[in-house]
């Protein structure tokens, strides 16, 4: 068991590497309607990983407060990538520019709310 929490940070950065290899990949090799979307997708996937990573194997509060607020701008946009994936390829198409201006600002406002956290303390009382 203490062994994996010592492997876990180095797994996680490399799963950001390939994650980062696969957003890569996918950008340039465009051949499908897909392809943009999941290339966005994999890269919040990539910072969210390389966060939680650099997060645990950080040793002071400062340095992991600043990789979560990492790993929070990952997980954040990450929903909304899904959906707007889920919808193109149901429906072949993208969403009305307000529907996927929505869902951009619900996911801001959860990373706001993160990134604001010291001022009214709705996620983390203290670290």
């Amino acid at each position: 068991m203490f062994l994996l929490l010592y492997i876990l940070p180095y797994i996680s950065l490399l799963m950001s590497i390939l994650f980062s290899s696969f957003f890569v990949h996918s950008l340039y090799k465009q051949s499908n309607r897909l392809a943009s979307l999941f290339a966005i997708n994999w890269l919040f996937m990539a910072i969210y990983t390389f966060g939680f990573g650099m997060e645990l194997m950080s040793d002071n509060i400062k340095d992991i407060s600043f990789f979560l607020t990492l790993e929070y701008f990952g997980i954040a946009f990450l929903p909304m990538t899904w959906f707007l994936l889920g919808y193109k390829f149901f429906y072949n198409k993208l969403p009305d520019l307000i529907y996927t201006f929505l869902l951009g600002i619900v996911s801001a406002l959860f990373f706001l709310a993160v990134v604001t956290n010291e001022y009214h303390h709705l996620y983390y009382f203290n670290i």
